[in-house]
């Protein structure tokens, strides 16, 4: 009940995702609670420049196992070719949920933690439970980048074993939950027993740039953000890949960039563009009717409702033309689509009365 869901796929990010080799897909998740309270699910593929592009979004107000099975159906659908080997997350719930939600579609995965994640997890744990020692955060950190890397399972065990000794006394609280919640599950961030499925992938960077794209999109937002808003920044963030792989020839294969347009797709689609100018100028001349409906000396609805119809035709008209640019990964049959528009557009017809 109540379930939100969209899905969001260019062409060029369809035919990446069409590429037939096994590779690691990464999902990086994103928590958009200042805003929607939704969560975003982005996919990344790694490349032969340990960089990576996006190849889908998901945005929706569930995280659980089965409704994520049910959206990420699409992708096995729109490319039944995709080949997975293993899942990247982080060490989230959604991360969790992601990893096997896939693994129902696309058989049994190995499941990665990304390292940049797990270091930076790390080091605000040591920050926390060891604030009056800065000595000792950095020399933990640094035993832990080793352990972490270390390509010898072996030697790795040695560390881990020496690890737990000399900092069990020290730094007790940190000790304690390495021990429990990371040394009985080093298959998944263990170096040296990764590098058989694919030693060069530990983390991806376009992750952390989308991360940090996202949070300059949310941080001091006084004025709440529409969710097409945020799929013009997914869709823009995709623009300033394909634009650094044409000119600067990174982040993909030279034999996948010939076969590209010269021109960025969607580049049209930015926030000082007339359409969309104009779609948040409709949404908040009807932000105002609403409030003024709710005025008691309101009169004159019918006037206002047709206002508010030929308002609600020019965003419709101007919606539909963005969504026609790139493709939707719900199926329109398969998922319930609910956008600002309807519900606006209901709350507004609803509160009229002829």
């Amino acid at each position: 009940d109540n379930l939100f869901a969209v899905g969001l796929q260019t062409r060029q990010q369809l035919d990446i995702m069409r590429g037939g080799d096994t590779r690691v897909l990464c999902v990086d998740t994103t928590y958009c609670k200042k805003q929607y309270e939704i969560f975003l699910f982005s996919f990344l593929l790694p490349d032969g420049y340990g960089k990576g592009y996006p190849v889908a979004h998901f945005l929706t107000n569930h995280q659980d196992e089965r409704t994520l099975h049910y959206l990420f159906s699409s992708l096995k659908e729109r490319c039944p070719t995709l080949k997975i080997s293993a899942v990247m997350t982080d060490d989230s719930k959604s991360g969790s949920n992601a990893h096997k939600g896939l693994s129902y579609l696309f058989g049994e995965t190995r499941h990665l933690l990304c390292h940049s994640y797990l270091g930076r997890l790390w080091k605000w744990r040591m920050k926390m439970t060891c604030k009056d020692d800065k000595g000792l955060q950095v020399e933990v950190m640094t035993f832990l980048s080793a352990i972490i890397q270390e390509v010898s399972a072996d030697f790795f065990q040695d560390l881990s074993n020496s690890f737990i000794e000399k900092y069990s006394s020290r730094c007790p609280q940190f000790t304690e939950n390495f021990n429990k919640n990371y040394m009985k599950r080093t298959v998944q961030w263990a170096k040296c027993q990764r590098l058989a499925l694919d030693g060069t992938t530990d983390s991806i960077p376009v992750c952390r740039d989308l991360s940090e794209k996202l949070k300059s999109y949310f941080k001091n937002r006084k004025v709440k953000r529409k969710i097409h808003d945020l799929m013009l920044v997914l869709l823009n963030f995709w623009n300033d890949i394909h634009v650094d792989v044409q000119t600067n020839g990174t982040g993909v294969t030279s034999n996948e960039a010939e076969n590209w347009d010269n021109e960025p797709f969607l580049q049209t689609l930015d926030f000082q563009s007339e359409e969309i100018r104009a779609s948040n100028e409709a949404y908040d001349e009807l932000e105002k009717l609403r409030n003024y409906l709710q005025h008691p000396n309101v009169k004159n609805h019918q006037q206002l409702a047709q206002h508010i119809a030929n308002k609600m035709t020019n965003v419709t008209a101007i919606l539909k033309e963005l969504t026609e640019q790139c493709e939707s990964i719900i199926p329109a049959d398969s998922v319930q689509m609910h956008t600002e528009t309807e519900v606006a557009t209901k709350n507004i017809i609803d509160s009229v009365t002829y």
